[in-house]
């Protein structure tokens, strides 16, 4: 659903000075439980898959979703140097879609939104695909995004159906939470 971000560049972004910046331990503690099924949207070479594996441990699951065959090959590479599959699984989307199958409790969007050709479209995949009570993370880097833009993509989620669960504070970052109710 998106391909703006090349794997180069995610390389470049993708390193471990990023752990003091977004550590997706910290920054998804308050939402990923062990035992939870897990959705990665837009997971470029696996940075918060790898960190969500290790928050819904042994009897949760990780799904790495990416448009790219690149990113997802980094991803596979990192669950095996990882010990982590049996956790992660990884799945390329479409264009336009997801395709996905199967209900999550927990979607993370991390600086990918605004790279979907139709957000609202987006958000009503999403939507279908969480379980009663799931929650999907969306962070927009501010450098890309306007505030408005931002604030609109959330009353065009709570159109859909979602309500706000919180707004998270991160560094260079728009977030929300948003809830299925």
């Amino acid at each position: 659903m998106a391909d703006h971000c090349s794997y180069k560049k995610v390389r470049k972004f993708d390193n471990s000075l990023r752990l003091l910046i977004h550590n997706p331990r910290k920054v998804f503690k308050p939402y990923v439980k062990p035992g939870m099924s897990v959705m990665d949207f837009g997971c470029g070479a696996g940075f918060a898959s790898i960190g969500m594996a290790n928050l819904v441990g042994r009897d949760g699951r990780v799904l790495s979703v990416d448009m790219q065959s690149e990113m997802l090959d980094m991803v596979k590479a990192r669950v095996k140097q990882n010990g982590l599959e049996e956790i992660i699984s990884t799945h390329q989307c479409d264009a336009d879609s997801l395709n996905v199958d199967g209900m999550f409790d927990f979607v993370n969007a991390f600086w990918v939104v605004h790279e979907v050709p139709d957000s609202k479209s987006f958000l009503q995949e999403v939507y279908s695909h969480l379980n009663s009570g799931g929650r999907l993370f969306i962070a927009e880097p501010m450098y890309h995004v306007t505030g408005t833009g931002f604030k609109n993509l959330i009353k065009m989620a709570e159109d859909i159906g979602f309500s706000v669960d919180s707004k998270p504070r991160l560094l260079l970052c728009m977030t929300v939470v948003l809830i299925k109710k």
